[in-house]
């Protein structure tokens, strides 16, 4: 039978062992919560950078239309007045209009781009979150009761080696 001392030595060892236990699952879910909200930062970053290069993009196309039907108007006019009529008028109108369009290409492949590109940095960023997730350490629930018996057997061990050996042979 172990000794009153004995077993408030496995108590204290046993709850050393769970608050240790406890405070590093707490540290784990704040390391955790961390990584995941600056990861969410990131990602409402990438979304406005989406959002804000497509609206660039209508924007650039809207004034290249609008620059586009102002110049090819011109010409017109200047045709018109000049007297400028048939295949020369129609070439400088169709040259304009040509102009514009590889304009246009040009700016949808800059957006398509600058998505392509917002694409892989939110990926790397997934990435980089994910591989800082699993970095985190957490307590193991067998690793903390493996502790708590080592700390019973360690207290008992020291109670038997204080015991005085039992010395009177029994009588028969």
């Amino acid at each position: 039978m172990c000794e009153p001392v004995s077993i408030c030595m496995m108590v204290v060892s046993a709850a050393t062992a769970i608050i240790a236990h406890e405070q590093q699952q707490k540290s784990a879910d704040a390391q955790e919560k961390i990584i995941k909200d600056g990861y969410d930062r990131e990602r409402n970053a990438t979304m406005r950078q989406y959002q804000d290069q497509h609206q660039v993009a209508m924007e650039d196309q809207s004034e290249l239309f609008r620059s586009s039907k102002h110049l090819e108007n011109r010409l017109i006019a200047i045709g018109a007045e000049s007297g400028l009529m048939g295949v020369s008028n129609d070439r400088l109108v169709a040259e304009a209009e040509q102009q514009s369009d590889r304009d246009a290409a040009n700016i949808e492949a800059n957006l398509t781009r600058g998505t392509a590109q917002a694409n892989t940095l939110g990926l790397a960023r997934q990435t980089q979150a994910n591989t800082q997730l699993s970095g985190i350490r957490r307590p193991s629930a067998l690793g903390t009761g493996l502790q708590i018996a080592s700390g019973a057997v360690q207290s008992y061990g020291k109670y038997s080696s204080l015991k005085p050996p039992n010395t009177t042979t029994p009588q028969r």
